[in-house]
């Protein structure tokens, strides 16, 4: 093999692994993207107390140790709460992004199953917009999967998406996130998306 056929596949090599590379963002209260060799990221959300009277103290990491829920094949995130905090962890490249935060916390919403409190807390976040906050211009460079959904409608496409209702019954799932209807907070993301 000659010299120049080396070089350059050495170069094409470490060229594949640079467009390749999976990121996450990391910070407190801001961010910025670093190279993880998995791609396991994560976020948490944590108010002072349960009244959504103050900004949010928002943290997003990488997991460094692949998670055994959370697969390319499974689920592609995973919400738990504790008192005033959650915490989702996240499948892929940048998912902790302010995008995919408002997804994933959408399809906590659309979870039978979700606490009250938990709900309070992602309803705080989305209708303040505190994702906004962490992905200001000013902290990261703004790219086409991190630009603002500001449809109103990002909780039922999101679950269109993702397949947890199909498009022709999205009138159907409005009718669910009504019955589910359990405080103001839940009263006023129902609003948003009417």
């Amino acid at each position: 093999m000659s010299c120049t056929s080396t070089l350059l596949l050495l170069l094409s090599l470490a060229l594949n692994r640079a467009v390749t590379a999976v990121q996450c963002f990391v910070g407190t209260n801001s961010a910025r993207k670093i190279s993880v060799e998995e791609p396991y990221c994560s976020f948490s959300i944590t108010y002072k107390n349960d009244h959504c009277d103050s900004r949010p103290e928002v943290v997003l990491t990488d997991h460094g140790n692949p998670i055994s829920d959370l697969s390319p094949f499974g689920v592609e995130s995973l919400c738990y709460h504790t008192d005033n905090s959650v915490t989702c962890l996240c499948f892929g490249h940048l998912c902790n992004d302010q995008f995919n935060q408002k997804e994933i916390l959408a399809m906590e919403l659309l979870k039978p199953s979700s606490d009250p409190r938990l709900r309070r807390i992602i309803v705080c976040y989305l209708l303040n917009n505190h994702a906004h906050d962490v992905f200001s211009a000013k902290n990261f460079e703004v790219t086409a999967s991190t630009q603002e959904d500001t449809s109103g409608e990002f909780i039922l496409d999101a679950c269109v998406r993702h397949g947890c209702v199909s498009s022709a019954n999205v009138s159907d799932a409005r009718l669910i996130l009504a019955s589910s209807i359990n405080s103001p907070f839940d009263e006023l993301i129902f609003m948003r998306i009417q």
